[in-house]
Protein backbone atom coordinates (compact mmCIF):
# COMPACT_ATOMS: atom_id res chain seq x y z
CA UNK A 1 0.00 0.00 0.00
CA UNK A 2 2.07 2.88 -1.30
CA UNK A 3 0.03 5.60 -3.00
CA UNK A 4 -2.44 8.08 -1.61
CA UNK A 5 -6.01 8.04 -2.93
CA UNK A 6 -8.30 10.85 -4.00
CA UNK A 7 -12.02 11.25 -4.49
CA UNK A 8 -15.20 12.26 -2.78
CA UNK A 9 -15.97 9.44 -0.36
CA UNK A 10 -18.49 7.44 -2.40
CA UNK A 11 -19.55 4.09 -0.93
CA UNK A 12 -19.96 1.31 -3.49
CA UNK A 13 -21.32 -1.38 -1.21
CA UNK A 14 -22.61 -2.25 2.18
CA UNK A 15 -21.41 -1.08 5.59
CA UNK A 16 -22.16 -3.18 8.66
CA UNK A 17 -24.95 -2.04 10.96
CA UNK A 18 -24.80 -1.25 14.65
CA UNK A 19 -26.58 -4.45 15.73
CA UNK A 20 -24.26 -6.91 14.02
CA UNK A 21 -22.90 -9.85 15.97
CA UNK A 22 -20.34 -10.64 17.31
CA UNK A 23 -19.47 -7.66 19.55
CA UNK A 24 -17.93 -4.82 17.58
CA UNK A 25 -14.81 -4.66 19.74
CA UNK A 26 -13.82 -8.06 18.31
CA UNK A 27 -14.00 -6.88 14.72
CA UNK A 28 -10.83 -7.13 12.67
CA UNK A 29 -10.44 -4.65 9.83
CA UNK A 30 -8.11 -5.79 7.03
CA UNK A 31 -6.97 -3.17 4.52
CA UNK A 32 -6.01 -4.38 1.08
CA UNK A 33 -4.65 -3.00 -2.17
CA UNK A 34 -4.73 -6.55 -3.60
CA UNK A 35 -1.01 -7.12 -3.26
CA UNK A 36 0.10 -10.68 -2.50
CA UNK A 37 0.54 -9.75 1.17
CA UNK A 38 -3.24 -9.60 1.70
CA UNK A 39 -3.13 -13.35 2.31
CA UNK A 40 -0.61 -12.87 5.10
CA UNK A 41 -2.86 -10.23 6.66
CA UNK A 42 -5.94 -12.45 6.36
CA UNK A 43 -4.08 -15.36 7.97
CA UNK A 44 -3.53 -13.26 11.09
CA UNK A 45 -7.05 -11.84 10.92
CA UNK A 46 -8.56 -15.33 10.75
CA UNK A 47 -6.45 -16.51 13.70
CA UNK A 48 -7.58 -13.56 15.79
CA UNK A 49 -11.23 -13.81 14.76
CA UNK A 50 -11.32 -17.53 15.48
CA UNK A 51 -9.84 -17.12 18.95
CA UNK A 52 -11.99 -14.13 19.91
CA UNK A 53 -15.12 -15.30 18.06
CA UNK A 54 -14.92 -12.08 16.12
CA UNK A 55 -15.49 -11.03 12.55
CA UNK A 56 -13.32 -9.90 9.65
CA UNK A 57 -14.14 -6.92 7.47
CA UNK A 58 -12.04 -6.56 4.34
CA UNK A 59 -11.74 -2.98 3.06
CA UNK A 60 -10.41 -1.54 -0.16
CA UNK A 61 -10.34 2.22 -0.78
CA UNK A 62 -10.32 2.70 -4.56
CA UNK A 63 -8.83 5.48 -6.59
CA UNK A 64 -11.30 7.45 -8.76
CA UNK A 65 -10.09 5.88 -12.01
CA UNK A 66 -9.86 2.35 -10.60
CA UNK A 67 -11.94 -0.51 -11.98
CA UNK A 68 -14.60 -2.17 -9.83
CA UNK A 69 -12.84 -4.68 -7.51
CA UNK A 70 -15.97 -6.11 -5.91
CA UNK A 71 -15.41 -9.52 -7.55
CA UNK A 72 -11.87 -9.67 -6.14
CA UNK A 73 -13.13 -8.79 -2.67
CA UNK A 74 -15.87 -11.40 -2.90
CA UNK A 75 -13.35 -14.06 -3.86
CA UNK A 76 -11.12 -13.23 -0.91
CA UNK A 77 -14.07 -13.34 1.48
CA UNK A 78 -15.17 -16.69 0.09
CA UNK A 79 -11.67 -18.05 0.59
CA UNK A 80 -11.52 -17.13 4.29
CA UNK A 81 -15.19 -17.27 5.28
CA UNK A 82 -14.88 -20.88 6.45
CA UNK A 83 -12.25 -19.86 8.97
CA UNK A 84 -14.14 -16.86 10.42
CA UNK A 85 -17.17 -14.70 9.51
CA UNK A 86 -16.08 -12.31 6.75
CA UNK A 87 -17.57 -9.36 4.95
CA UNK A 88 -16.19 -6.68 2.69
CA UNK A 89 -16.44 -2.99 1.90
CA UNK A 90 -15.45 -1.11 -1.24
CA UNK A 91 -15.14 2.66 -0.89
CA UNK A 92 -13.86 5.47 -3.08
CA UNK A 93 -12.32 8.65 -1.73
CA UNK A 94 -9.43 9.96 0.29
CA UNK A 95 -7.68 6.99 1.88
CA UNK A 96 -7.11 8.46 5.33
CA UNK A 97 -10.60 9.97 5.57
CA UNK A 98 -12.36 6.80 4.43
CA UNK A 99 -10.40 4.51 6.74
CA UNK A 100 -10.95 6.92 9.61
CA UNK A 101 -14.71 6.81 9.06
CA UNK A 102 -14.76 3.03 8.90
CA UNK A 103 -12.66 2.72 12.05
CA UNK A 104 -15.03 5.08 13.87
CA UNK A 105 -18.07 3.09 12.76
CA UNK A 106 -16.75 -0.45 13.20
CA UNK A 107 -14.51 0.18 16.21
CA UNK A 108 -12.25 -2.74 15.31
CA UNK A 109 -9.98 -4.35 17.84
CA UNK A 110 -7.24 -4.49 15.21
CA UNK A 111 -6.52 -2.90 11.87
CA UNK A 112 -4.34 -5.35 9.92
CA UNK A 113 -2.27 -4.32 6.92
CA UNK A 114 -0.38 -6.76 4.75
CA UNK A 115 2.55 -4.80 3.38
CA UNK A 116 5.57 -5.54 1.24
CA UNK A 117 6.55 -1.88 1.01
CA UNK A 118 8.01 -1.11 4.43
CA UNK A 119 11.50 -2.53 4.01
CA UNK A 120 13.27 0.59 2.69
CA UNK A 121 13.23 4.15 4.05
CA UNK A 122 12.01 5.53 0.71
CA UNK A 123 9.00 3.21 0.52
CA UNK A 124 8.30 3.59 4.24
CA UNK A 125 7.85 7.35 3.81
CA UNK A 126 5.30 6.80 1.01
CA UNK A 127 3.44 3.99 2.73
CA UNK A 128 -0.25 4.38 3.44
CA UNK A 129 0.30 2.31 6.57
CA UNK A 130 2.59 5.05 7.87
CA UNK A 131 -0.10 7.62 7.11
CA UNK A 132 -2.57 5.71 9.26
CA UNK A 133 -0.48 5.24 12.33
CA UNK A 134 0.75 8.81 12.14
CA UNK A 135 -2.77 10.26 12.33
CA UNK A 136 -5.27 7.76 13.79
CA UNK A 137 -5.68 6.34 17.25
CA UNK A 138 -5.82 2.56 17.38
CA UNK A 139 -3.79 -0.64 17.06
CA UNK A 140 -2.24 -1.34 13.64
CA UNK A 141 -0.77 -4.73 12.85
CA UNK A 142 1.75 -4.68 9.99
CA UNK A 143 2.24 -8.12 8.45
CA UNK A 144 4.81 -9.03 5.81
CA UNK A 145 5.02 -12.82 6.11
CA UNK A 146 2.48 -15.60 6.67
CA UNK A 147 2.74 -17.88 9.71
CA UNK A 148 2.28 -21.62 10.07
CA UNK A 149 1.52 -21.71 13.80
CA UNK A 150 -0.97 -19.87 16.01
CA UNK A 151 0.32 -16.29 16.37
CA UNK A 152 0.24 -13.83 19.29
CA UNK A 153 2.00 -16.11 21.77
CA UNK A 154 5.58 -14.83 22.09
CA UNK A 155 5.43 -11.05 22.19
CA UNK A 156 8.46 -8.76 22.08
CA UNK A 157 8.11 -5.49 23.99
CA UNK A 158 11.13 -3.16 23.84
CA UNK A 159 11.56 -1.07 27.00
CA UNK A 160 13.58 2.08 26.48
CA UNK A 161 14.13 5.31 28.41
CA UNK A 162 11.43 7.34 26.65
CA UNK A 163 8.66 8.57 28.92
CA UNK A 164 5.25 7.69 27.46
CA UNK A 165 2.73 8.70 30.13
CA UNK A 166 -0.25 8.01 27.85
CA UNK A 167 0.84 4.38 27.39
CA UNK A 168 -1.14 2.09 29.72
CA UNK A 169 -0.49 -1.09 27.70
CA UNK A 170 -4.19 -1.68 27.14
CA UNK A 171 -3.14 -3.53 23.97
CA UNK A 172 -2.66 -6.55 26.24
CA UNK A 173 -6.46 -6.81 26.40
CA UNK A 174 -6.44 -7.62 22.70
CA UNK A 175 -4.47 -10.83 23.15
CA UNK A 176 -4.26 -12.06 26.75
CA UNK A 177 -7.93 -13.21 26.99
CA UNK A 178 -7.65 -15.30 23.80
CA UNK A 179 -4.05 -16.48 23.49
CA UNK A 180 -1.46 -18.05 25.80
CA UNK A 181 0.78 -15.00 25.70
CA UNK A 182 4.29 -14.65 27.03
CA UNK A 183 5.81 -11.16 26.93
CA UNK A 184 9.54 -10.68 26.43
CA UNK A 185 10.79 -7.37 27.81
CA UNK A 186 13.86 -6.20 25.86
CA UNK A 187 16.06 -3.54 27.47
CA UNK A 188 18.90 -1.62 25.80
CA UNK A 189 22.46 -1.59 27.09
CA UNK A 190 23.21 1.90 28.46
CA UNK A 191 25.99 3.40 30.58
CA UNK A 192 24.40 6.68 31.71
CA UNK A 193 22.80 6.50 35.15
CA UNK A 194 19.91 8.78 34.22
CA UNK A 195 18.98 6.63 31.24
CA UNK A 196 19.28 3.45 33.27
CA UNK A 197 16.94 4.86 35.91
CA UNK A 198 14.39 5.84 33.25
CA UNK A 199 14.54 2.33 31.76
CA UNK A 200 14.05 0.78 35.18
CA UNK A 201 11.04 2.97 35.92
CA UNK A 202 9.43 1.98 32.62
CA UNK A 203 10.28 -1.68 33.25
CA UNK A 204 8.71 -1.60 36.71
CA UNK A 205 5.53 -0.04 35.32
CA UNK A 206 5.16 -2.77 32.71
CA UNK A 207 6.03 -5.58 35.13
CA UNK A 208 3.32 -4.41 37.54
CA UNK A 209 0.77 -4.50 34.73
CA UNK A 210 1.86 -7.98 33.62
CA UNK A 211 1.87 -9.41 37.13
CA UNK A 212 -1.53 -7.91 37.92
CA UNK A 213 -2.95 -9.64 34.85
CA UNK A 214 -1.03 -12.86 35.51
CA UNK A 215 0.73 -12.70 32.16
CA UNK A 216 4.07 -14.56 32.14
CA UNK A 217 7.09 -12.59 31.05
CA UNK A 218 10.83 -12.82 30.53
CA UNK A 219 13.44 -10.09 30.65
CA UNK A 220 16.47 -9.64 28.45
CA UNK A 221 19.05 -6.86 28.24
CA UNK A 222 20.79 -6.77 24.89
CA UNK A 223 24.59 -7.14 25.01
CA UNK A 224 25.18 -3.84 23.21
CA UNK A 225 27.48 -5.28 20.54
CA UNK A 226 25.26 -4.09 17.70
CA UNK A 227 22.47 -1.59 17.08
CA UNK A 228 19.58 -1.93 19.53
CA UNK A 229 17.20 -2.62 16.65
CA UNK A 230 19.29 -5.47 15.27
CA UNK A 231 19.72 -7.05 18.69
CA UNK A 232 15.96 -6.92 19.32
CA UNK A 233 15.27 -8.68 16.03
CA UNK A 234 18.03 -11.23 16.61
CA UNK A 235 16.59 -12.06 20.03
CA UNK A 236 13.10 -12.28 18.55
CA UNK A 237 14.27 -14.76 15.94
CA UNK A 238 16.04 -16.79 18.60
CA UNK A 239 12.93 -17.18 20.75
CA UNK A 240 10.55 -17.54 17.82
CA UNK A 241 8.68 -14.30 18.52
CA UNK A 242 5.46 -13.81 16.56
CA UNK A 243 4.65 -10.22 17.50
CA UNK A 244 6.65 -7.05 18.15
CA UNK A 245 4.85 -4.21 19.94
CA UNK A 246 5.71 -0.53 19.48
CA UNK A 247 3.95 2.16 21.51
CA UNK A 248 3.98 5.54 19.81
CA UNK A 249 4.26 8.95 21.46
CA UNK A 250 1.61 11.66 21.05
CA UNK A 251 3.03 14.98 19.87
CA UNK A 252 1.70 18.43 20.88
CA UNK A 253 0.43 18.73 17.28
CA UNK A 254 -1.69 15.58 17.78
CA UNK A 255 0.51 13.40 15.59
CA UNK A 256 1.71 10.00 16.68
CA UNK A 257 5.50 9.83 16.65
CA UNK A 258 7.82 6.83 16.52
CA UNK A 259 11.38 6.99 17.82
CA UNK A 260 14.19 6.35 15.32
CA UNK A 261 14.83 2.81 16.61
CA UNK A 262 11.09 2.08 16.40
CA UNK A 263 10.98 3.16 12.76
CA UNK A 264 14.03 0.99 12.18
CA UNK A 265 12.24 -1.99 13.72
CA UNK A 266 9.37 -1.60 11.25
CA UNK A 267 11.87 -1.47 8.39
CA UNK A 268 13.77 -4.59 9.43
CA UNK A 269 11.34 -6.89 11.25
CA UNK A 270 10.15 -8.63 8.11
CA UNK A 271 9.34 -12.04 9.58
CA UNK A 272 7.97 -10.67 12.84
CA UNK A 273 4.65 -8.79 12.60
CA UNK A 274 4.73 -5.33 14.17
CA UNK A 275 1.88 -3.93 16.24
CA UNK A 276 1.92 -0.11 16.32
CA UNK A 277 -0.19 1.13 19.23
CA UNK A 278 -1.48 4.71 19.22
CA UNK A 279 -2.94 5.33 22.67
Amino acid sequence: MDDTSGGHGDSFLRVEGANDEPPRQRNVLVLTDFSEKVHAALTFAAAYAQASRGKITLLHVAKPEEADRSVDLSQLVAEYNEQAPCDWMLLQGDFLAEVSNVVQNLQPALVIIGSQHLNTPELYKKSLARTLFKHLRGAYLLVQEEVEEVPFQRILLPVDFTDKPECTHDWLNLFAPFFACEVHLIMPQVNENDLQEAIELNREKIVQILEKRHIPYQEFTVPGNDEYTQEIIAYGQEVGADLLVINSTRSPEDFYILESHERSLILHARQIPVLVVNA
